[in-house]
């Protein structure tokens, strides 16, 4: 027998995995947690003689490890065994509160609610689900939850394939691919990768939909592979080699530098792996016939690489092989499964305590099952899930928290949460990364997001007015969307001045925030102040001219348009002085009302008759002295020459000519000014707008012939 199983191994080493113990016991805060051990029984009549009805047993886990078998075990599984001598590792696993065992005679999955009070077993409805490609008697199915164990991904000969776990733990096959052979299965368990062992390790993807995709291929490969719990190392072993890879967020491997492979010369490299949650420890059990039954113990570095633990490897007593291995979730045990050809020989469970990585055996359980090919542990410590739900959310001034699911119900997690980072709940405006993590359970975590959105803060500033040179008014507002508390306040600028030419400005808020809350509003504004302004169209300065006769009337048309608006906001009134003397105007209209917009203005100037009447002696016709002495007196003072009528015909003559003179006279002044006719005056006319204490004029120019 022993000649035999090496000559076995020697030809199927490279696929040869073994059993396997997959293993969640509470940790000692956590005592109150009743935890079951269920062994995938792989029933058959020897190893290649064919299959029998499968069975899984089950077992209560005591204190200290202690095993009580469990009412009603073993418990059919409705499919059939492979023999026990598979070539392929873990085919049992629990997810939540359900348990997941594979049929290697028939190719199917069988499925089991668990009873978290008795660790009793009931399969569901439907069960067993079908594996899509056949495998053979000796050819196991290996199971290994994905997505947070939201998807089961099985691995056989010739095939992998994904399955959706419903809400009531049935499979529904998403996808599948063809593969060339089976091997060993291990996943990221919160991530989406995950590799298998064919001669190589090939790696894979599963997308959010089940979709299954190959990916690199790294040769050569040990027996068995695992991922540690952060999903970012992947471990190889092999009798005599570990083979190191990391992982990037990709799935792609990356040898360890200088680790590719790690030579173990001291023999604790075996066929089966398992890591110690915190990923401190490597552990390998070795099944090899006449080699001693052993568990190697490796340390590992920060940079994930490996050394033989001093000692290594420990032995194993009272089974035949120790090949499947499990760990609890605080480190402190490892439970040891059995390998072996030989329904009929005695089998068992052995229990070993570990102390930095050092081993000791402490129990051994013998005939635990007909052949105990591979093992599982309720709860699962690489299937504890945190579904966290975050959401988002708008600034009330509350806080907003994530909630958290703990998957299988019941488990007692002392959760711990983080917001970006900080344990404080967020309140204020913006995203933030969950991070949920029960800290009695390595791989018990979860993550989400959460957005809390900006509220909209309206500042909504009164519109004002101003005339062109005022002082400014006082700028109101209104403040709303305040969330109570926040003490959020406003006041109101602007960047106009009393100098500030004729146009709009906007009226801006200045906020009181004594609680460092305005990051949390979006803030709308609204507000104008607008200074206004007039000008005259058609010409500003001195208006056209205008000429008339006395006693006639001008009339001037100008236009009057609002600056800095459309309208008037104030009224307009228009006076008009410098007028020629008795003149007198009208004008229309004399006030142009608050919300006019561009108005024509006509003024009329009704002027004298006697506006340009003769004056002496500046103006009109004057009369030298002498000339006036020459006329005048002989006529006042000769009386001789008034008594003397004769001399009448030589007066009347020389009155005539002096008429004549003075007729001369009086044209050569109309001429110059000094004349008899008065000269053309020009007077410049002011129209002046008031509006407040806003004056404009403009010159209207006005000659009277």
């Amino acid at each position: 027998m022993s000649l035999l199983r090496r000559s076995f191994h020697a030809i199927a080493a490279p696929l040869l995995i073994g059993s396997t113990l997959l293993l969640l016991a509470g940790p000692a805060a956590a005592a109150t947690s009743q935890n079951f051990v269920y062994v995938n029984d792989d029933n058959a009549v020897t190893c290649c003689s064919g299959p029998l009805a499968n069975t899984v047993s089950g077992w209560a886990v005591g204190s200290g490890g202690s095993l009580t078998l469990i009412p009603g075990s073993p418990f059919a599984t409705g499919g059939k065994g492979g023999g026990g001598d598979t070539i392929t590792d873990h085919l049992i696993v629990s997810i939540g509160n359900y348990l997941y065992a594979s049929n290697a005679g028939d190719s199917t999955i069988s499925v089991f609610s668990i009873n978290p009070s008795s660790g009793v077993l009931a399969p569901i409805s439907g069960s067993p689900f079908a594996f899509p490609f056949s495998n053979g008697s000796i050819a196991g199915i290996s199971i290994a939850p994905a997505l947070n164990g939201s998807y089961l991904v099985a691995i056989g000969h010739g095939g992998i394939a994904s399955y959706q776990i419903n809400g009531d733990g049935s499979l529904t096959e998403k996808n599948s691919l063809s593969v060339g052979a089976n091997g060993a299965l291990a996943l990221q368990i919160n991530g989406s990768y995950g590799a298998f062992n064919s001669y190589i390790v090939q790696t894979f993807s599963i997308a959010s939909d089940g979709t299954l995709a190959l990916g690199s291929q790294l040769n050569p490969a040990g027996a068995d592979v695992i991922f540690n719990s952060a999903g970012n190392l992947l471990y190889s072993v092999s009798p005599g080699a570990v083979f190191i890879w990391t992982v990037d967020g990709s799935g792609n491997l990356t040898p360890v530098t200088n680790f590719d492979p790690f030579t173990d010369s001291s023999n604790s490299a075996g066929s089966t792996s398992a890591l110690t949650p915190d990923g401190k420890f490597l552990f390998s059990g070795s099944a090899w016939y006449g080699d001693g039954y052993t568990v190697g113990s490796f340390a590992i570095a920060s940079d994930g690489t490996v050394s033989v633990v001093s000692g290594s490897p420990f032995s194993v007593s009272g089974i035949e092989a120790p090949e499947g291995l499990a760990v609890t979730a605080d480190g402190q045990y490892i439970f040891v499964g059995h390998y072996t050809h030989d329904p009929t020989t005695t089998n068992g469970l052995a229990l070993l305590s570990n102390n930095a990585g050092t081993l000791t055996q402490t129990a051994t359980v013998t005939n635990v099952s007909p052949s105990g090919v591979s093992v599982a542990v309720y709860p699962n410590w690489a299937a504890i899930f945190l579904n966290v739900t975050g959401g988002t959310f708008q600034y009330d001034g509350s806080s907003h928290p994530a909630t958290v699911t703990v998957t299988p119900t019941g488990i007692p997690c002392n959760l711990s949460m983080t917001y970006n980072g900080s344990s404080t709940v967020p309140v204020n405006a913006g995203p933030y990364a969950v991070a949920a993590t029960c800290t009695n359970w390595s791989n018990g975590h979860g993550s989400s997001t959460i957005t809390i959105n900006k509220v909209p803060l309206t500042a909504a500033a009164n519109n004002a007015t101003m005339l062109d040179g005022a002082a400014l008014p006082t700028l109101t507002g209104t403040l709303t969307g305040v969330i109570p508390g926040d003490g959020l306040t406003a006041s109101y600028t602007t960047a106009a001045t009393s100098s500030s030419p004729a146009g709009t400005y906007p009226i801006t808020p200045v906020f009181s925030d004594p609680n460092n809350k305005l990051g949390n509003y979006s803030i709308l504004t609204s507000g104008t102040l607008t200074v206004e302004d007039f000008s005259f169209t058609g010409g500003s300065g001195t208006a056209t001219l205008t000429s008339v006769m006395p006693g006639s009337k001008a009339t001037y048309t100008v236009q009057f348009t609002p600056l800095g608006s459309s309208t008037f906001f104030s009224p307009v009134t228009l006076t008009l002085t410098g007028l020629p003397a008795g003149a007198t105007y009208t004008i229309t209209p004399s006030v142009i009302p608050a919300g006019s917009g561009t108005t024509p203005v006509t003024v009329t100037v009704n002027t004298s008759k006697t506006s340009a009447s003769l004056s002496f002696p500046k103006s009109g016709i004057g009369f030298p002295k002498p000339l006036m002495l020459a006329v005048f007196l002989p006529l006042l003072g000769t009386r001789k020459l008034r008594r003397a009528m004769r001399l009448q015909m030589k007066t009347s003559a020389l009155t005539l000519l002096v008429l004549a003179v003075l007729m001369v006279s009086g044209m050569t002044a109309c001429g110059n000014g000094s004349g008899f006719f008065p000269a053309p005056q020009t007077y410049p006319m002011t129209l002046t707008g008031t509006s407040g204490a806003l004056h404009h004029s403009v010159t209207l120019n006005l000659t009277v012939q």
